[in-house]
């Protein structure tokens, strides 16, 4: 419950496009949910590179099982990286 930070890298892609985290406290596939806040919203990425880094509130739970979901809008290929990194200090 102290927060974290999302970060994303978009290296090409050919329209928009939206990277978002998802946590969830088992890891099966229909108990995630997408984390608050942990988005790059919609991208134009046709002139890449675009990259992000947003923190999360110093309250936010991030949950023990993490992945990222990749939303394409006009986009047909996107390359790109993305991380987690959740705070456990406070």
């Amino acid at each position: 419950a102290l927060g974290g930070i999302f970060v994303y890298h978009i290296f090409s892609s050919n329209g928009t496009v939206t990277i978002k985290a998802q946590d969830a406290a088992t890891n099966t596939n229909p108990s995630f949910a997408d984390l608050s806040g942990a988005t790059s919203g919609s991208v134009d990425a046709t002139s890449a590179p675009k990259h992000g880094m947003i923190a999360l509130g110093t309250t936010a739970t991030v949950r023990q099982y993490t992945r990222w979901q990749l939303v394409l809008g006009t986009a047909t290929t996107v390359t790109f990286a993305c991380g987690l990194i959740r705070n456990t200090i406070a």
